[in-house]
């Protein structure tokens, strides 16, 4: 047993040891414990995988939060709304018609603050100040993410929602159902605020009633139970009553009626805009510490598991090396016995 003794207590160097007991060792280090060996290779491969898994998990935390910085920016605007007027946001796909719908609400019919073309105008969200109140005209919605990211800042940050929807393209578009879906999962009293207004009435007359059916069938399953006023309207109509001096063709284009709702539903909000504009800021305070609380518990989660994987790990290393010192030592014994 002296060698075993010696060569465990590392008493020796490798170059005392006999050559014969040297070629033993060799063998059952190198040739022997491949299935030890393997184990072991096997248990890095899976260390590294947990790592990988817990990095993904790291990952998947930050993506939890990816939107953190919009919903720090929202909360920031929503404490900076209690500054501000009351806004109007328009909002919609391109060539819905927006631009010259705020032309005509805010009496700048002939002037066209808002730039309106037959190519796309609005790239920025656009705003005008009248009669105390801030009108706001939104990139279109399908053009393309950082006119849809610039547009859903508006949005978020208005008192009143007009979705403006051209009566030519039928049933509401996909993208206009995926934002109407979206803002009320992020605002569930974005009802409201929201109005359904139909363009180019004068284009749709015939079809305008099956349309307006469609469109608030649809409006009707993503807010149940929920009122949403809806009016079709035509800027054509609206703009010849003023050049002719037609009062009933200005009537007939359902933009005054709508401006009437509109100043309306300003004016009640007014008179709750404190308790509003505090119940928002609330509402972002909360939205925050949820999303950041469910990123701690997935960390706090992946800290547990790595530290077992860990702590399993290290167990088993032992166990395998005690395993494979026990098959040395028993080699060299039988060695001892052979040549004592």
């Amino acid at each position: 047993m002296k060698w075993i003794e010696t060569i465990v207590s590392r008493e020796v160097s490798a170059s005392e040891v006999p050559k014969e007991i040297r070629e033993l060792l060799e063998r059952v280090i190198l040739n022997e414990p491949t299935e030890i060996k393997s184990k072991i290779s096997n248990n890095a491969e899976k260390g590294e995988k947990m790592n990988n898994k817990v990095e993904f998990d790291i990952v998947a935390t930050a993506k939890l939060l990816v939107n953190g910085e919009e919903m720090i920016n929202n909360l920031n605007a929503a404490r900076k709304m209690t500054e501000k007027p009351l806004q109007v946001v328009v909002c919609g796909l391109l060539k819905a018609g927006k631009s010259t719908l705020l032309n005509m609400l805010t009496d700048n019919v002939r002037e066209e603050l808002f730039a309106t073309g037959a190519t796309r105008t609005t790239v920025k969200n656009q705003t005008i100040n009248h009669k105390n109140y801030t009108f706001v005209d939104t990139p279109g919605l399908d053009a393309n993410e950082e006119d849809s990211k610039e547009a859903l800042e508006a949005i978020y940050s208005s008192d009143a929602l007009l979705l403006v929807h051209n009566l030519k393209k039928g049933e509401l578009d996909s993208y206009e159902i995926d934002l109407l879906n979206l803002i009320k999962k992020t605002n569930p009293s974005i009802s409201q605020k929201l109005t359904i207004v139909l363009t180019n009435l004068e284009s749709c007359r015939d079809e305008k009633e099956a349309i307006e059916q469609k469109v608030m069938k649809k409006i009707k399953e993503i807010f149940v139970d929920n009122k949403i006023n809806l009016f079709s309207i035509s800027s054509t109509s609206y703009k010849k009553g003023l050049e002719e001096n037609k009062k009933n063709l200005e009537k007939e284009s359902g933009i005054p009626m709508l401006r009437e709702h509109i100043l309306n539903k300003l004016s009640d909000l007014e008179i709750s805009l404190p308790k509003i504009r505090h119940e928002r800021i609330a509402r972002e305070e909360n939205r925050l510490l949820i999303a950041i609380k469910g990123g701690i518990d997935i960390r706090k989660n992946n800290i547990s598991m790595n530290n077992k994987s860990i702590i399993h790990a290290k167990d088993k290393f032992h166990k395998e090396a005690d395993i494979l010192i026990k098959g040395i030592r028993q080699r060299l014994e039988e060695f001892e016995r052979k040549h004592s």
